[in-house]
């Protein structure tokens, strides 16, 4: 996907899902990650975009396997799965799927904070949702200075430093 062409002023809907019962992130951080997402990027790419449709379901393990099987055919779950469905009528749709398990665990094995880790993951989401990627090592560098920055702005240090 193109990098979309992100209004600054871009009108978001934002919906959160908890379809797990083991979930400590409130939905005014989830929230506020985001936003200083979008609002983060407005440098790096244009103006097409009027409104954002964002919907973060937050689950456990099971459903996080079952959706990287049947989308990426992967047989095990990953810490965010991105589904972004393009950029039609200046409106820009996606949906981000956090599997906190896997979340937790990570943040654990690299001793991070679970609230910092967590909104490093969704942070990379919605960049993933807006085009960015990782594929190629410079779209890597990018991606990855975006998310420091963004992280940064909310005093959250660098997770690619130990």
């Amino acid at each position: 996907m193109r990098k979309a062409n992100l209004n600054p002023t871009a009108k978001l809907s934002l919906s959160i899902q908890y379809a797990t019962q083991n979930c400590e992130i409130p939905r005014w951080k989830i929230r506020k990650w985001v936003r200083k997402s979008i609002e983060s990027t407005t440098n790096f790419i244009s103006k097409e975009i009027k409104s954002i449709i964002i919907t973060v379901r937050l689950v456990e393990e099971e459903e996080g396997r079952l959706l990287n099987k049947s989308f990426r055919n992967k047989d095990y779950a990953t810490n965010v799965l991105t589904f972004e469905y393009g950029i039609t009528e200046n409106l820009l749709t996606a949906d981000l799927v956090l599997c906190l398990p896997i979340i937790y665990k990570e943040a654990e094995e690299q001793n991070k904070n679970r609230f910092e880790h967590a909104a490093h993951i969704v942070i990379h989401g919605v960049l993933h949702a807006l085009g960015f990627d990782h594929k190629e090592h410079l779209e890597a560098l990018e991606m990855e200075s975006i998310e420091i920055s963004i992280l940064e702005n909310l005093k959250i240090k660098n997770p690619y430093e130990q």
